[in-house]
């Protein structure tokens, strides 16, 4: 049995080590959107385990291995953004399954799923009636994408011809007390702004958990509880 410094020692060098591989692997294996990026997930993991509980592996051989299969991970994955016929035998493409509310059985088929399978997805959409479905699309990730039919879609400001403004998105100016000078930069504000619409709501910056500043120009701020 291995002392117990060499299991903690072990088992940080295999966690630093995968995130160091998963740094070089690239985002995509974060968050897996194919079966190439489930592959590389596991393979990193599985070595990351086994380097930390497994005595008989050496470690720098081990380390070399997992970031080996991280460099891989990231050719394959850009050969794949570049070659669509490997793209298409590594990645996989997309599936209709529903178009214009009807089934499409020999593609449901060649997904691998049953009819009770894909209503169960659709109830997930809060779809109920495949009848209000447009298109239906599997996509490699195995995730379902839904259009419902125009006539069942929620209705927009388009729709009723009401023109809107441009939100985007805020800008942090404090976080955790901390204010963010860069983004005051950004915004070509000064921290003497900034403290002076704190003061109006009787607030210091290191009383604030965060404060975002709105595309309209308005300033959100939100306190600990």
């Amino acid at each position: 049995m291995q002392p117990l410094a060499v299991s903690v020692a072990r088992s940080a060098i295999a966690f630093f080590g995968l995130i160091v591989a998963t740094h070089i692997a690239g985002r995509h294996t974060i968050w897996p959107t194919s079966h190439l990026t489930l592959a590389a997930r596991i393979a990193l993991g599985s070595i990351a385990a086994a380097l930390a509980y497994n005595t008989e592996l050496n470690v720098l051989n081990t380390f070399v291995a997992l970031v080996t299969f991280a460099v891989l991970a990231s050719l394959t994955s850009a050969a794949v953004v570049r070659w669509r016929g490997l793209r298409k035998l590594l990645v996989g493409s997309s599936l209709t399954l529903i178009e214009s509310g009807k089934v499409l059985k020999d593609n449901l088929r060649r997904a691998n799923l049953t009819l009770d399978e894909l209503m169960g997805r659709l109830r997930l959409k809060s779809i109920f009636d495949m009848a209000d479905v447009e298109f239906a699309v599997l996509e490699p990730s195995g995730r379902l994408s839904v259009l419902p039919k125009s006539q069942r879609r929620p209705l927009t400001p388009a729709d009723l011809g009401i023109s809107t403004g441009y939100e985007g998105l805020g800008s942090v100016l404090i976080l955790g007390g901390q204010i963010n000078s860069a983004n005051l930069t950004k915004n070509k504000l000064s921290d003497e702004w900034l403290r002076g619409k704190l003061a109006l709501m009787g607030l210091e910056p290191g009383d604030v958990m965060l404060a975002m500043l709105k595309t309209k120009g308005k300033l959100y701020s939100s306190r600990p509880q």
